[in-house]
């Protein structure tokens, strides 16, 4: 390939990604690293499309390539490092690798004091752990090195509001929490419905027919027994559907700013023999359950998971958790496997009453049993770092 060829491809994948053609882009980032595998740049484009794509593990591993051209190349401007090392650390949070992405977020930034962005990623992502001391310092680092740079200057006031959350997080009862984001996700449900055409079912179970015709339950998953699925609304004569929440509904106490104003994990009282931490930002039909394992993720580990939470999904999604002929769950994701430690499960648990959460704390202890457990986070929130 000539120079001049190398860069026509180049300047037609970035064609490719501002035309959103990204099976093309990625294959001309493709054809560029294998052409020049000691280019950084190339690895660090095609990681960007493959995060883009949702291929994140590749996306990793190819932001680490690039990374350790631009470290070996030792330049005296090291903004692409840090760009790429920020891009990692976004990627290694994605896949939920607490440790690796603190330690890229902390490099970026040490590599370009002009841009501290990174430090408030790694503030947040501390905080989302439940270190809540150390995001504080962190998020005033990036204060500190702010306040002479006209670009972040004006994000100043929502990191002291953030940290003022902080040091009020003991204010907090995660209990009213739960209760308060279950009940903004019925209430904003409930005036969804209201506005939808006469005759819709809400909380219905898609249903085919066995071999003797008898109705049966549609899965989501053929190989996961418990993985009924229910709509949130079906004109039963149309056959039309609706999704009442594209997105996650969050609430909080009425007198809790600190929830309202943080973004963190907090102790929760769970009375199981592992801590649990609960996220100020957890959804009700977005509900994110975090597991680290004593052991590790084993084989075992998985399924043994699947079967005990696998019967908790189903008690909520046939109405267990249920009141007045509503409560059911909606939909529990695969389990998504967090490095070699931990799982991760997203559950919409719908209308279902608020016993649905000690129901899962005595899931869990029963899980922990067999495969001890170290920590649980509920929500948005991340594992805490190892040690």
């Amino acid at each position: 390939m000539t120079p001049q060829e190398l860069e026509e491809l180049r300047a037609g994948a970035l064609d490719h990604v501002n035309a959103g053609r990204m099976d093309e882009a990625l294959a001309a980032f493709e054809a560029i690293a294998a052409h020049d595998p000691q280019a950084a740049d190339g690895w660090i484009n095609l990681a960007a499309a493959e995060r883009g794509m949702g291929r994140l593990h590749l996306a990793a591993e190819h932001f680490r390539r690039g990374v350790e051209i631009l470290r070996q190349a030792g330049f005296e401007d090291k903004g692409l490092l840090a760009t790429a090392l920020h891009a990692l650390g976004t990627t290694l949070e994605a896949l939920e690798l607490t440790d690796e992405a603190a330690a890229a977020y902390r490099e970026s930034a040490s590599n370009d004091p002009r841009a501290p962005t990174p430090l408030a990623a790694l503030a947040t992502l501390l905080a989302r752990a439940g270190h809540l001391r150390e995001a504080d310092k962190v998020a005033t680092e990036y204060c500190m090195a702010a306040v002479s740079i006209l670009a972040e200057k004006s994000n100043i006031p929502l990191v002291r509001k953030f940290q003022k959350a902080l040091k009020d997080a003991a204010a907090i009862d995660g209990n009213r929490v739960l209760i308060a984001t279950r009940e903004a996700y019925a209430r904003g449900f409930e005036e969804a419905v209201a506005k939808l055409p006469e005759g819709v079912r809400t909380e219905a179970e898609p249903l085919t027919r066995d071999e003797q015709g008898n109705p049966v339950a549609v899965l989501a998953n053929p190989s996961r027994p418990f993985s009924r699925v229910r709509f949130d609304a079906v004109h039963p004569g149309t056959g039309e559907r609706w999704m009442i929440h594209d997105a996650p509904t969050y609430g909080f106490p009425a007198d809790c700013p600190a929830a309202v104003d943080g973004f963190f994990s907090v102790t929760h009282p769970a009375g199981t023999p592992f801590p649990v931490l609960l996220c100020t930002r957890t959804a009700w039909d977005y509900f994110f359950i975090r597991l680290r394992f004593v052991n590790g993720l084993r084989e075992q580990t998985i399924e043994r998971a699947e079967a005990i939470l696998g019967g908790w999904y189903l008690k909520g999604e046939t109405g267990g958790f249920g009141a007045g002929g509503k409560g059911y769950f909606h939909f529990i994701g695969e389990p998504f496997p967090i490095g070699q430690v931990g799982l991760r499960y997203e559950v919409d648990l719908g209308l279902a009453q608020i016993d649905a959460v000690p129901a899962l704390f005595d899931a869990l202890k029963q899980l922990h049993q067999q495969e001890p457990i170290e920590i649980a986070v509920l929500g948005d929130g991340a594992l805490p770092l190892k040690g």
